[in-house]
């Protein structure tokens, strides 16, 4: 910000990467927003943005566990897990502007030659709709390839094919505007996703484009790129032959003609729209110039399954991921007739652990994006992370009768269930009456008579263990009681096969979403009506077939993982040694209790999730202000000052400068912008945030930047920036 003089207080950097938290306070939003009483309707239309970004402040806090998530701009959707995102319960298979209100939904232009029109068109995403194109939510035992390494998270599985950008006509090209009809002077340009794309020459199947950033230069103007390289503009020429432009990048010099491609070391650059007038000083072009992200190319030719101008998500891609070896790249077909297909597909497969697939509470870790951040899917959170441990483990005990008072037998070999730190861990039924009883916990004896009997521990007398019910099952499977956490209640059966040359006893745990989990117990011998020990073997040292996902032998896992309902099994290979069996269940079990909340989202797309009670609530009073409307009791909050020197009084006033101060004079350079957080500004512990531009497009650019904070200025630690370019998509953020 050269020329410009901040107040005192700047010296007290906050970092950019903390906006907004240091304007909000216990739930409240602490702040105004101010718009200059002089400002243009860009200023005003950018504080909106601003006030929307705010709105994530405004929240009251309830006791309970229940998760919620709540989605500006984009679409949240809670999911079980194991379940497809195009589900019908879910997103289905398109997401357009009706869900995300910042994609393309609009006329395009189309003038070549003598044909004129415009079509409308928009852009969407398509999600796999197929099992080889399928993306979806699921955990190591629901995965394609069931793993172990997965442990117990719950993470996103997208096949090839699974995610799709389309750009779409919606009506028919007129002849002579189809796309392999652009040329250099007539050009097709689109709004493609979040970038503009230029497309100078086609055939059936392939598009060239220029790819580079773009910059209108004025002789002797020179830009920089966003990977660092200043591009200056010399001077134009003309001839009877052609137009040139004289560009240098960090110093190096060439000569290029209009709409032609030189290489300058490593970088590519074109030129075109050159304009020659008397003086240099009239003197202008357009230079476009390859950046790191294009791999340095300004322009090139892409065909059916080549590499997409940007190959690489930012926040997710494969290690390997480049021009040769693309995450994303082009579907292309038909592009010399009415109904082109333009798109760009994901091009990988995440389903496996070396995949670095996107997990529920990976804070660094939880999105797959699509190229330059136009879109994205978020797995936000679980609808809970609250859990209760339980055990399941042979025991030697006394058992009584229904009434506690008679020991009907000495030193019994049972099977003990128990929850570890919660009152009433489980619920009896008594079969014939209906009757029930909760408790801590739960005894199970087998005789070769009744096939099982049932125990209570009785806390208030002792813990003596009462008998509560007897179950014959005869070699069938029988429910025997329900694990209960909250609101979660989970039915257990017992399944005692006495029948002769039979010894097996299982337990089996219900499952709504997936399969049941069940665990063996060895009996004595057949129909001995004895308990010997948990597993096949005393200390396992036998483990095939001792836990079962379905029909999934997962005994020999070393490592713990989850059901889709949410119930954790904790390492079987460890804990069966040991003679027991330990899993753990969340307060929300089950099909549309136990969910995944999964956001898509885009440009402009803010998301809230809260656990145990956090809610949004709506902003009711105003919090934008004039310039004019500003006093000392408004100076004792924290401030936004949306605009520059010269239309905003508070801004000129926070940067030491007197109003108006236009041009030079206002510090900022032409063409671009600034956010500058000023500590102490007006008053001790209150900051400003200064978002002003050269030019209300540049202030307005600034303002959406400000908007998607949580995005565009993640990782910033300078207390300001700089801001330049065409769009938010494509916007270059400097620190100053």
């Amino acid at each position: 910000m050269a020329g410009a003089t901040l107040a005192a207080g700047a010296l007290a950097a906050t970092p950019l990467s903390s906006y907004p938290t240091f304007l909000g306070n216990n739930g409240q939003v602490d702040a105004f927003v101010v718009v200059g009483a002089d400002a243009q309707p860009a200023d005003i239309v950018g504080a909106g943005d601003v006030v929307a970004g705010l709105s994530a402040l405004s929240y009251t806090m309830t006791s309970g566990t229940t998760a919620t998530v709540v989605t500006e701009g984009g679409k949240t959707e809670d999911m079980d897990i194991g379940t497809r995102l195009n589900a019908s319960t879910a997103f289905t298979s398109t997401i357009d502007d009706s869900d995300i209100p910042s994609f393309f939904d609009d006329q395009v232009s189309i003038s070549i030659g003598g044909v004129s029109d415009t079509y409308d068109a928009h852009e969407e995403i398509r999600l796999g709709t197929t099992d080889a194109t399928s993306i979806s939510i699921e955990t190591g035992l629901t995965a394609s390839s069931p793993d172990e390494d997965f442990t117990d998270a719950i993470f996103l599985q997208a096949l090839t094919g699974s995610v799709k950008y389309k750009y779409v006509f919606d009506e028919a090209l007129s002849a002579g505007n189809y796309i392999n009809d652009s040329t250099d002077n007539d050009p097709i340009i689109l709004n493609f996703m979040g970038r503009e794309l230029r497309i100078t020459d086609a055939s059936s199947n392939s598009i060239t484009v220029d790819t580079g950033e773009r910059f209108v230069l004025k002789a002797g103007e020179s830009a920089t790129t966003s990977d660092g390289k200043t591009v200056t503009l010399v001077q134009t020429t003309s001839s009877s032959s052609s137009d040139k432009a004289q560009v240098t990048v960090n110093g190096d010099s060439a000569v290029v003609n209009e709409d032609s491609v030189r290489n300058l070391g490593s970088t590519e650059i074109k030129v075109s729209d050159v304009i020659d007038s008397d003086g240099i000083e009239f003197d202008t072009a357009t230079v476009i110039v390859g950046t790191a992200a294009t791999g340095g190319e300004a322009s090139d030719t892409f065909s059916d399954g080549d590499e997409y101008v940007i190959p690489c998500g930012t926040l997710w891609h494969t290690d390997g991921c480049d021009n040769d070896d693309p995450d994303w790249v082009w579907s292309l077909s038909g592009l010399t007739g009415t109904t082109p297909v333009i798109d760009v597909s994901f091009n990988e497969r995440i389903d496996s652990t070396d995949d670095n697939p996107p997990m529920v509470g990976d804070d660094e870790n939880h999105v797959l994006d699509l190229p330059g951040g136009f879109a994205w899917i978020s797995l936000d959170k679980a609808a809970t992370n609250d859990y209760q441990d339980y055990e399941i483990t042979d025991r030697i005990k006394d058992l009584r009768d229904s009434t506690g008072n008679n020991i009907v037998t000495s030193g019994a070999h049972v099977i003990e269930f128990s929850g570890e730190g919660n009152d009433d861990s489980f619920t009896l039924t008594e079969p014939v009456s209906s009757t029930t009883k909760s408790t801590d916990n739960i005894y199970v004896q087998l005789t070769t008579g009744e096939a099982a009997r049932l125990f209570w521990e009785d806390s208030n007398d002792g813990n003596k263990l009462r008998n509560f019910a007897n179950i014959s099952t005869n070699g069938t499977t029988a429910s025997a009681f329900n694990i209960d956490y909250q609101s979660a209640s989970i039915p257990v059966d017992i399944e005692a096969l006495l029948q002769a040359g039979q010894s097996n006893f299982n337990i089996t745990v219900n499952g709504e979403v997936g399969s049941d989990v069940k665990f063996f117990i060895q009996e004595t011998g057949a129909n001995s009506g004895a308990i010997d020990y948990v597993g096949h073997s005393d200390s396992d040292t036998t483990q095939t077939n001792d836990v079962l996902y379905g029909t999934r032998d997962i005994s020999g896992w070393e490592e713990n993982t989850m059901t889709p309902d949410g119930l954790k099994i904790f390492n079987p290979d460890s804990n069966a040694p040991s003679d027991k069996y330990k899993m753990s269940v969340p307060s929300e079990f089950g099909s549309n209790d136990f969910q995944v909340f999964v956001t898509i989202g885009g440009s402009g797309t803010s998301s809230t999730s809260s656990s145990g009670g956090k809610t949004l609530v709506p902003i009711t009073t105003s919090i934008t202000k004039l310039d004019t409307e500003i006093g000392a009791a408004e100076k004792a909050k924290n401030l936004v000052l949306v605009g520059g020197p010269a239309v905003n009084r508070l801004t000129a006033e926070a940067m030491g400068l007197a109003y108006p101060a236009y041009g030079s004079a206002s510090g900022i350079t032409e063409g671009t912008a600034m956010i500058s957080v000023i500590s102490d500004a007006f008053t001790t512990g209150k900051a400003a945030v200064i978002v002003a531009g050269y030019e209300a497009e540049n202030t307005r650019l600034a303002t959406s930047v400000l908007q998607q904070a949580a995005t565009k200025l993640a990782g910033v630690s300078a207390s300001s920036v700089t801001v330049t370019g065409a769009s938010v998509a494509s916007a270059q953020i400097v620190a100053a």
